[in-house]
């Protein structure tokens, strides 16, 4: 999977869109497995059989959420940054979000504050109204405040390893695993008619031992922050150039990670396709604006939702459905342009 360019000047510019041309002196950035599962050739892999009209113009923003939702984030560390953003980009106006943590309330209204003007050129969540729930660190896994958060009443639940800057020692996946104990313990003494929503928070995890363990409890949306950390360190480290990329990828100010139904890129009146190649998919997402498709979702043989990230077969269809869905990177501001006009 193509990216973007390093210019002759060492410049990353991922998702270059449509109307930029090559230079001399340009070098490609490319997904894949390793340096031997890509070669150039003649005549690409790939084309279309016909052609296809765009269905949105170049940087347009995706549809948000028809409605708005409410949320409950447990947990605090810099994590919440991204994850804000993501969600003001994704939600319906007027949604709701619960910030529950021992850390004090006003380090997170000012770092909250910080991170808009950072982010959003000063100008404040778009759809975001955030709501903090206070709790003495000894308290964090209590069974009493736990229950008083009502999280059968919301749509999403992330669960973020919570960071004690005054902590002697690391224990955030001790904390982690203690309050999902605690909430599923509680789910299942709800009663029948306020389990009207799934428990299946996203959790973020620290070490590889909680995997296993919570995966052991039925919990499978897991993140692995110092894993996905130390492989980033271990890129850099073999090649110094990938730091500009993951600069670009994580910042969120030019590039965003979006989750999305492929229909929301075909033209309105376009029917959904029964069948579709990964590079049929890349190909049509990239007309809908500077986008490049990294993964789709599976179902493994268990029957749950699984992501393959760039197949190695990219031209067999298979079958596609409403439910399928595709991770993508999307540039929202154009090359050259001023934050505050993006």
């Amino acid at each position: 999977v193509c990216l973007g360019i390093f210019t002759a000047e060492g410049k990353c510019i991922l998702n270059p869109g449509w109307g930029y041309r090559m230079q001399e002196g340009d070098s490609l950035i490319v997904l894949a497995e390793d340096d031997d599962a890509y070669e150039p050739t003649d005549k690409p892999y790939w084309e279309p059989a016909c052609a296809y009209d765009s269905a949105k113009s170049d940087n347009s923003a995706l549809e948000r959420e028809p409605k708005p939702s409410k949320v409950l984030i447990i947990g605090w560390n810099p994590n919440i940054g991204p994850l804000l953003s993501n969600l003001d980009d994704m939600v319906g106006f007027d949604s709701e979000v619960n910030i529950y943590s021992a850390e004090q309330v006003g380090y997170r209204e000012s770092t909250i504050a910080e991170l808009q003007h950072n982010q959003r050129d000063g100008q404040g969540y778009a759809a975001l109204k955030i709501v903090h729930r206070d709790v003495e660190i000894e308290h964090y896994s209590s069974n009493v405040e736990l229950t008083r958060l009502k999280h059968q009443e919301f749509d999403k639940i992330f669960i973020l390893a919570e960071l004690n800057r005054e902590a002697k020692r690391d224990n955030r996946d001790e904390k982690t695993v203690a309050v999902l104990s605690q909430l599923q313990m509680i789910h299942c003494g709800l009663p029948e008619n306020e389990k009207t929503r799934r428990f299946d928070p996203v959790v973020e995890m620290c070490e590889d031992s909680t995997k296993e363990h919570l995966q052991m409890c039925g919990f499978a949306n897991l993140v692995h922050s110092s894993s996905l950390v130390s492989q980033a360190i271990a890129a850099v480290i073999e090649e110094s150039k990938v730091n500009a990329i993951y600069g670009d990828l994580m910042s969120g100010r030019e590039q965003s990670f979006d989750i999305r139904a492929f229909a929301q890129y075909l033209p309105q009146d376009e029917a959904l396709p029964k069948e579709l190649s990964f590079a049929e998919a890349a190909y049509r997402i990239a007309l809908a604006g500077d986008i490049s498709l990294l993964a789709w979702s599976v179902v493994d043989e268990e029957g749950a939702i699984a992501w393959e990230m760039n197949p190695a077969d990219k031209v067999t269809p298979r079958p596609w459905t409403k439910e399928d869905r595709v991770v993508v990177v999307r540039r929202f501001c154009a090359i050259g342009d001023d934050m505050s006009d993006c």
